[in-house]
């Protein structure tokens, strides 16, 4: 069949016509769970159960998402580790936990304002009550997330395939945090192997390039 034949010149525009199926997780809660931060906190408190601790873990991440999301859309953005790490004590605060673990999850006295937060007068710095050996672990653990089930599986058989269908199937993660961190977990997740992830994309705004990407 020749390239004029109006078959061929109908299939390669049915081809050429294709539209890329883009896939888009979410980074933490979703490509990655967030056992690390609890495990962390567990440590520091292990009084706590394991539900209870994760249920902390998610109302931080939650009160991360509101505050970065409200900063953000008041021209008042900050870094996503910043969020990360003020938004943190006054979680614990509303957990109820001590200062002091041995003192178990006694509750704050509820006028006690002295938790830091985003929103505070630039310039001023309210004092953490919470000590480096509580906190900082939770915020190390960040970088050290844990794969959810199966997304290694359909990252490399994704990544794999892009250089049979180049185009045809795009998978990226999206996430408030820096690039960075990202190109870390996704690298770390697949055993960081430069065949799977070694030319990860980073968005540049315009519209996802073909393979696999960041943004």
């Amino acid at each position: 069949m020749s390239a004029s034949d109006p078959k061929s010149a109908t299939t390669a525009n049915a081809v050429a016509s294709i539209q890329p199926i883009i896939i888009v997780h979410d980074l933490f809660g979703t490509l990655f769970s967030l056992e690390a931060p609890t495990a962390a906190l567990r440590k520091s408190y292990p009084q706590l159960s394991p539900l209870r601790a994760h249920s902390i873990i998610l109302d931080w991440y939650q009160c991360f998402q509101r505050d970065l999301a409200t900063l953000s859309s008041n021209d008042a953005y900050q870094p996503a580790s910043v969020v990360f790490k003020e938004t943190l004590p006054r979680a614990l605060k509303q957990a109820g936990l001590s200062t002091s673990p041995t003192n178990g999850t006694s509750t704050f006295d509820p006028a006690d304002e002295s938790i830091p937060g985003p929103e505070q007068a630039e310039g001023a710095e309210r004092e953490n009550p919470y000590p480096s050996e509580i906190t900082q672990p939770i915020l190390d653990s960040l970088q050290h997330l844990s794969p959810r089930p199966g997304f290694i599986e359909a990252f490399t058989e994704i990544y794999r395939s892009a250089d049979r269908w180049p185009g045809e199937v795009q998978i990226w993660a999206a996430t408030n945090g820096g690039a960075d961190l990202a190109r870390t977990l996704l690298l770390a997740g697949v055993g960081g192997s430069h065949e799977h992830g070694g030319e990860l994309r980073m968005g540049t705004g315009r519209a996802p390039s073909e393979g696999v990407g960041i943004f």
